[in-house]
């Protein structure tokens, strides 16, 4: 079968969930840095805030990349195996 519409399809769609984790990645740092912390200490908020947000960036990437192969699988599965 010829696949040419479907990456070019793919791609699109990839990218579209690359700019929501962007989008998710940006408010959900927005919303951990507008939390009150229990220190004053800048350097520890800051070091908090850096990794806190490389773990929610991981989650974040992991949850929609899931979800799009799964996505992706389940296209293949209807319309090419069946």
């Amino acid at each position: 079968m010829q696949t040419t519409n479907f990456w070019s399809g793919t791609t699109i769609a990839f990218w579209f969930v690359i700019g929501a984790m962007v989008v998710i990645f940006i408010i959900v740092t927005i919303i951990l840095n507008r939390t009150p912390q229990l220190s004053n200490d800048n350097n520890a908020r800051c070091t908090y805030i850096f990794v806190k947000s490389l773990m929610n960036l991981f989650d974040i990437f992991s949850t929609l990349f899931f979800w799009f192969l799964f996505a992706l699988t389940g296209y293949w599965f209807i319309f090419f195996k069946l």
